[in-house]
């Protein structure tokens, strides 16, 4: 199992976790920190998965961290892996439609109601059908899908019920990993992984150091590109 948590970056008075398996709501998460002692704020996102707190300490104690590791232990399948394992299963089950509808057309050309390609595709469509019964009063997606698949095995139709199951996954797949890759690109964007800091003298120029040694009431230049590593005001 992986760190409960990780350390995004701290300075004097503020730290910045990551609680990569916490699940529970931000009131809550927010709640349980802020009962600790010494901590004046904390403020959770759960998009991100980011907990800033805020304290009177130079560092956060061990003590403090090893309540958070207490509190929010990571879970044994994180989101992005029960999505992948989602996916996985999903081309398997396209791969098994397509194989046997395959082997019936040469080798069985199988006739009637229950043929080896029908009852294929109402084994991999069992999640489809399992939603489109239980929204038939709202219909959605799966609804119409489901009502399209009933629709043409009992018509005896099993090569095109095949396409529209196929179609039908293939699109799902699409959103998945579509909405899988966004979901990771706002994660890095918001991900403060930014370890120095170009800090301004008092000449006016820039000296690069670390993001722990600027102080409150520093001034920071953050140039086109760069990610902001503190909070602050913008000047200019």
């Amino acid at each position: 199992m992986s760190k409960h948590y990780a350390i995004l970056h701290a300075i004097p008075g503020r730290t910045r976790l990551h609680l990569p398996g916490c699940t529970l709501e931000p009131t809550l998460v927010e709640a349980k920190i802020r009962a600790l002692p010494g901590i004046d704020s904390a403020f959770y996102s759960p998009i991100t998965k980011s907990l800033v707190i805020y304290h009177n300490f130079k560092r956060l104690p061990a003590s403090h961290l090893r309540y958070v590791a207490r509190q929010f232990p990571i879970s044994e399948n994180s989101e992005s892996d029960d999505l992948h394992e989602t996916m996985k299963r999903e081309i398997k089950e396209l791969a098994l439609v397509g194989g046997t509808a395959l082997l019936d057309n040469l080798f069985l050309n199988s006739q009637g109601l229950v043929t080896p390609t029908a009852l294929a595709v109402l084994y991999a469509s069992r999640h489809i059908i399992k939603n489109g019964v239980a929204t038939i009063f709202h219909p959605t997606a799966d609804t119409l899908t489901t009502t399209s698949l009933i629709a043409l095995l009992l018509n005896k139709k099993p090569s095109s019920a095949v396409i529209l199951y196929a179609m039908s996954t293939a699109g799902e797949l699409l959103s998945q990993y579509t909405a899988d890759k966004t979901r990771g690109f706002v994660k890095e964007m918001m991900a403060l992984d930014v370890t120095k800091a170009w800090l301004i003298g008092e000449s006016g120029q820039y000296v690069e150091v670390e993001v722990s040694q600027v102080q409150k009431g520093d001034s920071i230049m953050v140039f086109h590109g760069e990610k902001v590593p503190l909070d602050g005001t913008v000047s200019n």
